[in-house]
């Protein structure tokens, strides 16, 4: 407990040489980048339970009410969103749960990892490589759905260790007077990232550039790869 009551205190000390700008101190720099990060991270987690619809063939996934824009047809509505692959509903649904498979394992001791290795580079290198293994899901899709099997889980690896991590960043940041506040904006950065996701997946999978639904992993893997060069420097 002193250790960490000492951390507060030189973090207090560096608020005043290394704010970043003249207006916002340094503990909130770094809440505001936590609940960035987070928000970006639920992004990835949940790009895939989306853009799966635009992926799959009609004939292999659940049915779901359709709403039909005016003078559309359901037969167009049906050729819209016809996807590349003929996977099972059983074999969705393992693909899907993938990412949980690997994320309780790391998610039990993130916390711990932190203390061992630092928080700051840990962030950093979940949001890097889960930014990576988004931008493989295209070129893994297409060679087999066991490799996207794999891809899924080694995300929840990489991402268990984010949210303690997160944690362990605002433990040694933010006194206990303001650290309420600032764990409620890093949830609510999650909730606004799983938020944005639908309609960003949406369009892209329609509208997208190589192909429609590869788009949605391209975009989100691309920012989750610039994401990291702001944390590490700023941090």
């Amino acid at each position: 407990m002193k250790s960490r009551n000492q951390s507060i205190v030189s973090a207090k000390k560096l608020e005043k040489k290394h704010g970043f700008g003249s207006c916002i101190p340094t503990r909130w720099t770094v809440v505001i980048l936590c609940a960035l990060t987070n928000g970006l991270s639920y992004t990835m987690r949940t790009n895939l339970n989306l853009t799966i619809v635009a992926m799959v063939k009609r004939a292999n996934t659940t049915h779901f009410e359709t709403c039909l824009a005016p003078g559309q047809t359901l037969e167009q509505s049906q050729d819209e969103v016809e996807g590349d692959f003929e996977w099972t509903e059983s074999m969705q649904g393992v693909i899907l749960g993938a990412y949980y498979y690997g994320y309780i394992v790391t998610n039990c001791f993130g916390g711990q990892m932190a203390d061992w290795v630092g928080a700051r580079w840990l962030v950093g290198a979940s949001v890097l490589s889960s930014g990576a293994l988004t931008l493989l899901m295209p070129v893994c899709a297409k060679w087999s759905e066991y490799t996207v099997i794999i891809v899924r889980i080694l995300t929840g690896l990489v991402q268990g260790v984010l949210t303690p991590s997160l944690y362990t960043m605002l433990a040694y940041w933010v006194p206990l007077q303001e650290r309420g506040f600032a764990l409620a904006l890093v949830q609510v950065g999650g909730n606004i990232g799983a938020v944005v996701t639908a309609p960003l997946s949406s369009s892209l999978s329609q509208h997208g550039f190589a192909g429609g639904w590869p788009s949605v992993f391209y975009v989100l893997g691309i920012m989750g790869c610039l994401a990291f060069l702001p944390w590490i420097y700023q941090i």
